[in-house]
């Protein structure tokens, strides 16, 4: 991972909404095997693209994965992810998952550290009968963060998603498929005071670009625990070759109704947000060539509710109005060249973001061409098996405007709002150097090492470092 795939497309969370068919794993070319990973990973940046996940962030990590293919006709598929680790410096913003519930998110003027934790597990079967493929695959992941100083978040995330495939071969050399899922989200907060004198630093419920809730903002214990519900569905079409060449194609659509609760207050709602999420890739993968394509875009749809003086203490939604608005954009061309030990790559797209707030009348807007270049080089010595990589990154702004009234935006926020619009505006080149050696250590058993760093011209560092093992 290298800055550059934090970018404006980053705050959209396209991987959570999408993710092609639970029948995959019948289609990989990858032989079966266990793998077992620990190592740790991070980041700094002197300049953070979004200092709501914080100015520096580490964790250590262990990914255990595996695919067991007991005949040509079944796949079972599996991972475990547990992840233990820091953000520090964290802005604007005592929630978790950034980049779920933006614009959405409880803040305070202070900056502080956050821990967290992550559990993450998923597995799939698939199977084929004739022509047929079918596929069930489920996933869940945990989060816990929490802060160890006033004023005190505590979050937990628990997200829950099924999915469901079935296709059919169509000819000699493709199948085509479809698959379809549910997706259950939730998340709780609170934020609490251990000292009473901490107790002034306000906290804000932000609803986008500089605007906020006044009347449930400050530190009344009622407005201090929120809790987020969502639900959410979506459908995939999958093209797969079967013979490794061939067109690789996929079209996806994905939702997440997510609507913002306040528990003290009789589970009022008080702001939704709808985000729907669409994808369209396609590649063609030769013999040692490939080349493709992607289109990608996220609306995200956000309304407010209001709740009448809860006088019986019902807090009832008198009506609701659509009030925020963001458009997250995408296209991209990409070809690989492989040439003896040597693969070449190489990528350019066009993304974007265009918000707007309905009242007072707020909009930003941001865009900009982004291109990677790299090489591999991989080589066999002795009982080693050596890969090593580079690529240079780079970002060039085409649009960058904001409207943001200082009448009706507070100082503090106002300052916020023109450090997000500079530094997603921002001109940038980086450099990415990873390097990975497996050797026999015992029967079938395999080594690994892996090593990756990323540096850019704004200062930001981007790092991991794993050791393990492959059956």
């Amino acid at each position: 991972m290298n800055l550059l795939l934090i970018t404006i497309l980053s705050i959209t969370a396209v991987a959570d909404s999408l993710g092609g068919s639970a029948s995959e794993a019948l289609f990989s070319r990858r032989k079966p095997f266990t793998s077992v990973e620990a190592g740790w990973r991070g980041r700094s940046e002197a300049a953070p693209l979004f200092p709501e996940e914080g100015r520096a962030a580490g964790e250590g990590i262990v990914d255990i994965r595996t695919l067991v293919r007991p005949d040509s006709t079944r796949a079972v598929a599996g991972r475990v992810e547990y992840a233990n680790g820091f953000k520090h410096g964290v802005q604007w913003n005592s929630s978790s998952d950034y980049s779920v519930v933006y614009p959405y998110v409880m803040a305070d003027t202070l900056s502080g550290n956050v821990r967290k934790e992550s559990y993450a597990f998923s597995g799939g079967y698939s199977f084929m009968r004739g022509e047929w493929n079918f596929g069930l695959r489920g996933s869940y992941r945990a989060l816990h963060e929490w802060r160890e100083v006033d004023p005190r978040p505590r979050n937990i995330v628990s997200d829950l998603r099924a999915d469901f495939s079935f296709g059919r071969r169509i000819s000699p050399d493709y199948t085509l498929d479809a698959n379809v899922y549910y997706r259950r989200y939730a998340q709780s907060n609170s934020v609490t005071y251990f000292n009473p004198r901490g107790a002034n630093t306000a906290q804000f419920h932000l609803t986008g670009l500089g605007s906020y809730f006044y009347r449930f903002s400050g530190t009344i214990s009622s407005y201090l625990s929120t809790r987020y519900s969502g639900n959410g569905g979506g459908i995939a079409i999958n093209l797969f070759p079967l013979h490794g060449k061939g067109w690789k194609a996929c079209a996806e659509y994905g939702f997440l109704d997510n609507v913002h609760h306040f528990p003290g207050l009789n589970e009022a709602p008080y702001t939704e947000l709808v985000t729907h999420d669409a994808a369209i890739t396609g590649s063609y993968f030769g013999r040692k060539w490939s080349a493709g394509g992607s289109l990608r875009a996220q609306l995200r749809n956000g309304y407010e509710h209001v709740l009448d003086n809860g006088i019986a203490g019902a807090y009832n939604s008198l009506m609701m109005f659509h009030m925020y608005s963001g458009l997250f954009y995408e296209a991209c061309a990409r070809g690989t060249l492989r040439q003896g030990r040597w693969t070449f790559d190489g990528s350019a797209s066009y993304i974007g973001l265009s918000e707007q707030y309905t009242y007072p009348g707020r909009m930003e807007e941001v865009s900009g061409i982004k291109a990677a270049a790299g090489a591999v080089y991989t080589r066999r010595t002795g009982a080693w098996n050596l890969r090593a990589n580079t690529s240079a990154h780079g970002f060039m702004p085409v649009v960058a405007t904001a409207v943001i009234p200082a009448k009706y935006t507070l100082e503090a926020l106002q300052e916020h709002e023109k450090y997000r619009l500079r530094r997603l505006s921002q001109a940038f080149i980086g450099l990415n150097a990873c390097i990975m050696a497996e050797r026999p250590v015992w029967k079938n058993v395999y080594g690994t090492a892996r090593a990756n760093i990323y540096y850019d011209t704004l200062n930001s560092v981007i790092y991991s470092i794993t050791i393990g093992i492959i059956l």
